[in-house]
């Protein structure tokens, strides 16, 4: 299992940074992301639970490039190369969290996990705000 508080993994691991869209967008969030939403509880044993809407076209395409079973290792080295910035989002750490925020500021997406003991994939998803 990964361990990791706030920080920027891509400076932690030194990767070099990937080259992004021209609105400045990581290569993960190009694409649709798509109108509907997958609800999912992220937090089933904190105290309270935490819910979070997942933009359904951006959660499938990540679930397919990191399917269950995967190396979780792959998925950070791609966060970090991609400067988004590590967390967790329960309180007993179970559930890891990915932000990245655009240069402008009117866009913004949290990609959320979990991984087994032995650092393979359990799920994975995303959320997306935009502000006009």
């Amino acid at each position: 299992m990964i361990g990791f508080g706030r920080l920027t993994l891509a400076a932690a691991l030194g990767l070099a940074g990937c080259a992004a869209s021209a609105d400045g967008s990581p290569p993960l969030l190009r694409g649709p992301d798509g109108a509907g939403t997958l609800s999912r509880v992220i937090c089933p044993n904190g105290v309270i639970p935490v819910r979070v809407d997942f933009a359904d076209k951006l959660t499938l395409r990540l679930e397919q490039r990191f399917p269950p079973g995967s190396d979780e290792a792959l998925l950070v080295a791609v966060l970090a190369r991609e400067k988004f910035v590590l967390a967790t989002a329960c309180s007993d750490h179970s559930v890891h969290t990915a932000d990245y925020e655009s240069r402008s500021g009117d866009r913004a997406a949290t990609i959320y996990w979990q991984a087994d003991g032995g650092g393979r994939m359990l799920w994975i998803g995303a959320s997306l705000s935009y502000t006009p």
